[in-house]
């Protein structure tokens, strides 16, 4: 998979002097078909061309025309192409030139997709240049989200591709959705540390429902094609709110929270999801999974945001120890001027109860048992008295303030904890 020198030298002399003008080009071969042969003004440049590889950035020879023919591998010359297409480069420009489509299809042929705007190397060093390549034949146009980040791919056709987009180096779980809906087809991981002053093309490859199948491929300046791995993610909280000793975690017999304290909470992390996760709680200092007092096994759905809230009393048959689960819960508000709080029942002894809201409608909380919590409640930020009373008694039991004036744009869980009296 090289280019012949010759190549450069014989379209150089045609051109009346060596190399004066030149454009550098990386190829991918991103086409859903064999294995192919690539020639340039009848040389073969290109031998045994592999789906899914690419080539390094080169140079070529520039403001000349270049007739490139793809024929099947094992070709013998130029007359064997299935496909020829005419292009002329602009000197000192950099090209990423990507073969897609399906040999015979009328709808989505096979040809070439060429951006005259690539990047070898980002624009910042500390920063990763990224850009998103649609090449899916089949595939409707699709939005990419990061996941607790922001939408950074609108309303992708395919054969379309995006500007670069700057980003710091980390590791990124990307949602594909089809345009302009909240339904995530598949999550891929892209892990960019270490990648700072690199540019990258990260393109949909293959066919959705099909062979080869639909993945997310990263290709490097240097040729390097790296398939980004699908990662379903969930995020999730965990609260200690159980009457119990300081606790360990374990996920699938990996430590997964050390001395856990009561009244403690771990902040949002990313959880593998469409998996059975076995959940096990055994006592501090614990030696591993196998000292466990109870397991619990969850199965997290792709895209959600949980919080986790260990509740009840160990060794209390009416309010066992127990997982209670939000599977609806919130890490910013609906909107940056408003608090969004919910309320959890986490006091295993005390009755249903309402809750007043100075500032607020009465009762924005009414009959709240043990073990529920509410939906959300937008506020704005301010300072807040909160009566609490006992369902359908006008006696309030305890009264809180909650000052929510720095919190513009959170979101927070508030739990009753402890015991009523005890």
């Amino acid at each position: 998979m090289r280019f012949l020198l010759s190549l450069l030298l014989t379209l150089s002399l045609c051109a009346g002097a060596v190399l004066a003008q030149t454009a550098r080009v990386q190829l991918i071969h991103n086409a859903p078909d064999p294995t192919v042969d690539v020639y340039v003004n009848g040389l073969k440049a290109l031998d045994d061309f592999a789906f899914r590889t690419a080539t390094n950035f080169i140079d070529l020879p520039a403001g000349l025309p270049l007739q490139v023919a793809i024929a099947p591998e094992n070709s013998t010359s130029a007359a064997d192409a299935i496909a020829t297409f005419n292009l002329t480069l602009e000197s000192g420009k950099t090209y990423a030139v990507t073969a897609s489509g399906l040999v015979g299809d009328p709808n989505t042929p096979f040809t070439l997709l060429v951006d005259d705007e690539a990047l070898e190397v980002a624009g910042n060093p500390n920063k990763v240049d990224v850009n998103v390549l649609h090449g899916s034949p089949d595939a409707p146009p699709v939005d990419v989200v990061v996941r607790t980040g922001s939408k950074i791919v609108s309303n992708l056709a395919y054969s379309k591709f995006t500007p670069y987009l700057s980003v710091d180096p980390g590791v990124y779980y990307l949602d594909i959705k089809p345009a302009g809906t909240n339904v995530i087809v598949q999550t891929y991981l892209a892990d960019l540390t270490g990648l700072a002053g690199q540019a990258i093309r990260v393109m949909a490859s293959g066919l959705l429902g099909g062979a080869p199948a639909f993945g997310l491929y990263a290709v490097t300046a240097g040729g390097a094609v790296v398939e980004l791995p699908a990662s379903p993610v969930a995020r999730v909280q965990v609260i200690h709110n159980a009457i119990a000793p300081t606790v360990d975690v374990y996920a699938n017999d990996a430590l997964l929270i050390d001395d856990f304290e009561f009244r403690t909470a771990t902040p949002f992390i990313f959880v593998p999801a469409e998996v059975d996760i076995d959940l096990g709680i055994a006592p501090a200092n614990s030696a591993s999974a196998d000292d466990a007092i109870a397991t619990f096994t969850v199965n997290l759905e792709n895209g959600k945001t949980y919080i986790v809230t260990a509740s009840g009393i160990l060794g209390d048959l009416s309010r066992p120890f127990d997982l209670n689960i939000n599977d609806d819960a919130r890490e910013a508000s609906d909107t940056t001027a408003t608090v969004d709080i919910a309320v959890l029942h986490g006091s295993p002894n005390a009755p249903a109860v309402d809750v007043d809201a100075v500032f607020v409608a009465t009762n924005v909380i009414e009959n709240l048992p043990y073990d529920r919590f509410t939906p959300y409640l937008s506020l704005p930020p301010a300072k807040y008295d909160f009566a609490i009373r006992a369902t359908g008694d006008p006696n309030v039991v305890a009264s809180f303030r909650a000052d929510l004036s720095g919190l513009a744009g959170g979101a927070a869980y508030v739990f009753a904890s402890g015991l009523l009296g005890g």
